[in-house]
């Protein structure tokens, strides 16, 4: 069975000295990838808009003279990509049993569309690159939190798995500051166009690495994972267990409320990330560079401080009942995800300078970092180790397919419609934190049906002298 509750076989272990010899390493090369490649698509918002004053290099806006549903169709042509290549990179892994290779694969594609980002011409060069961007991101969408969840030491799996998902956030930030500092730097010619450049060339030498690590490090607990689903006994065909896992997935009402959970947050981040930057320098009269600076540092507080409280809360809550849950999880998001829609709509609708703005924006974001740091590993938690490859392809398809995708879109096209130029107001912006409150209401579900019927992996600390090494139980459903 693909959902997981409490009780019966073990999963399979990862011992702490393969981790220390390989696994490190391998930990903080994908980390290093992961922020590269998140920085890239940061500085994106960064780029789109400048002052009146400011040169055509200064703004991708400005260089193609694009309206506002333009604007808004960058950020959705690269999620498109990255929707549309999440089937298609998890079919490769389950056919080539490679992840490395299939990564290395994926940014290739990446590092080809981001080549062309920095040479396009013209709007529809540019939308290419942007969807060429999103489908080569979609590797590591699929692969990296499934191969730190399989591979990590039982002790501290879930704090990893958040740590990595942090490098998303974190490379939103840098990309929004390096933007700022580069655009607006006097001495450069290309304007804008550096920083897709830059990038490209510093990840270039980590993807070729990456075409050589699965020799050093062939994932076995990923592999063995992944094979568990063509049970003893069983006649299976291994080219349909792909499409049979995904089809189990989606019939359970618990994996599509927390997917369509994910799509409500996804959607406010994108419309919040994507047009911020300009709300700031329109509403507040901040100039670009300051602007994209201190969103950057907003969004870098954010995560550094709400991360790492959502893991001690989960870890807090988990000892005191006896173990941590994929309820206790989706709880957490859905109440900390209330808390930052009402500081949102603080920011949005009372906040009348640029710093009273970033200061409620920061602490919204604090609280949606401290629930996504526990709904992170608790969706992986809601199915056996064997599909999480699946499942984690299954909800970047579906926050992707509803969230990111419509987000700017919507609030680009109610923009043309009212007239209002490229740049929202908050009359338009308003409606990015009132699209969470699905987010808190589909979680608030997840967390009550999953108590109810004891689904999902359950890490229980059950000795004195060894608080910290979990021990992880499942039962199938029937």
């Amino acid at each position: 069975m693909l959902l997981s509750s409490h009780s019966s076989t073990d999963r399979p272990s990862v011992t702490t000295t393969a981790w220390n010899q390989k696994g490190k390493l391998t930990f903080l090369y994908l980390c290093v990838v992961y922020l590269l490649n998140s920085t890239e698509r940061g500085t994106l918002p960064a780029t789109l808009y400048a002052q009146a004053n400011s040169t055509k290099r200064m703004s991708i806006q400005a260089t193609f003279g694009l309206t506002g549903t333009e604007v808004g169709s960058f950020e959705s042509f690269y999620v498109a990509g990255l929707t549309l290549f999440l089937i298609l990179w998890s079919a490769l892994f389950k056919w080539l049993k490679k992840p490395f290779l299939v990564l290395s694969l994926g940014y290739t594609v990446w590092l080809v569309a981001c080549a062309g980002s920095a040479f396009s011409q013209e709007y529809t060069q540019f939308a290419i690159s942007r969807f060429l961007c999103g489908a080569g991101d979609a590797a590591m969408s699929v692969l990296g939190v499934p191969w730190v969840d399989a591979n990590a030491p039982s002790e501290s799996r879930a704090r990893l798995v958040a740590v990595f998902s942090m490098m998303f956030i974190l490379g939103d930030s840098m990309g929004l500051i390096l933007s700022a500092y580069v655009t607006s730097w006097s001495l450069n010619a290309y304007g804008w166009r550096t920083c897709y450049a830059s990038i490209g060339l510093l990840t270039a030498p980590l993807i070729f690495v990456g075409y050589f690590l699965d020799r050093i490090n062939p994932s076995d607990s990923l592999r063995d994972t992944e094979d568990v689903i063509l049970e003893e006994g069983k006649e299976t065909n291994r080219r349909w267990a792909f499409l049979k896992s995904t089809v189990q997935l989606l019939k359970h009402p618990l994996v599509v409320l927390a997917i369509l959970g994910t799509a409500a947050l996804q959607a406010m981040v994108a419309i919040v990330g994507y047009y911020t930057n300009g709300y700031m320098i329109q509403s507040f009269n901040v100039p670009q560079s300051e602007a994209g600076v201190s969103l950057g540092f907003t969004l870098l507080f954010s995560t550094f401080l709400g991360v790492p409280i959502g893991g001690i809360i989960l870890d807090r809550v988990g000892r005191r009942r006896g173990g941590k849950t994929a309820s206790m999880a989706f709880l957490q998001g859905s109440v900390f995800s209330f808390f930052g829609v009402v500081l949102q709509l603080i920011a949005f609708l009372w906040a009348e300078k640029a710093t009273s703005f970033l200061a409620s924006l920061a602490l919204a974001y604090t609280c949606f970092m401290i629930g996504a740091a526990a709904t992170t590993p608790g969706t992986l938690w809601l199915v056996q180790p064997q599909n999480r490859v699946i499942l984690s392809g299954l909800v970047g398809f579906g926050f992707n397919l509803l969230g990111k995708i419509p987000g700017p879109l919507v609030i680009g096209a109610l923009l043309d419609s009212r007239n209002r130029g490229h740049i929202p107001t908050r009359d338009e912006l308003v409606y990015a934190p009132l699209w969470v409150l699905w987010c808190v209401v589909l979680w608030g579900l997840v967390a009550a049906f999953a108590a109810r019927w004891e689904v999902g992996e359950r890490v229980d600390f059950e000795r004195e002298d060894e608080p910290f090494k979990p021990k992880t139980t499942y039962e199938s459903i029937e």
